[in-house]
């Protein structure tokens, strides 16, 4: 079984060019099994394109274009990818656990889509990290914890 580090993802093809604490990477999966193996950090999949089984304590679940599937960290799993595939935008955060993928709403799929074209044309990192940033709000905000309000509203009493 393999083990698969922070960033390090199955059929990897690019990884975003920003500065972001969390890595996001892009990964083309060809059809057929994918063997067991876990991440050591938790991570989120969006499917961007086709599909895969995934085989995961003892469940079978489809995951489909336009779903999220997330993982804890050292959760084994192995995929088996369908006839068409798949192409995955790999989101290497803690978001809460779910047993079944969630559907993406539109606005993230649209940033999803968004990250996956610009990881394939060689984004430049300012880019890259504003999509990051704004997915990751559109998804409930997954890497930072809130902030304190208090010091940008000095800043915007001082300015006024």
């Amino acid at each position: 079984m393999r083990r698969l580090a922070l960033g390090e993802n199955l059929d990897l093809i690019g990884a975003g060019p920003g500065t972001a604490a969390a890595p996001v990477t892009l990964s083309r999966h060809a059809p057929g099994l994918a063997p067991q193996h876990e991440h050591t950090a938790a991570y989120a999949c969006a499917v961007l394109a086709g599909g895969f089984l995934e085989l995961s304590g003892g469940r079978e679940t489809w995951c489909a274009t336009g779903y999220l599937v997330t993982h804890e960290a050292g959760e084994r799993h192995a995929n088996h990818i369908g006839p068409d595939g798949a192409l995955c935008l790999n989101l290497h955060v803690d978001l809460p656990a779910s047993a079944d993928p969630v559907r993406l709403a539109p606005d993230a799929r649209g940033l999803a889509d968004a990250l996956a074209q610009q990881g394939l044309r060689g984004a430049d990192p300012l880019t890259w990290d504003s999509l990051a940033a704004e997915l990751e709000h559109r998804l409930g905000g997954w890497r930072t914890p809130p902030r304190d309000p208090a010091p940008v509203d000095a800043v915007v009493a001082a300015l006024d």
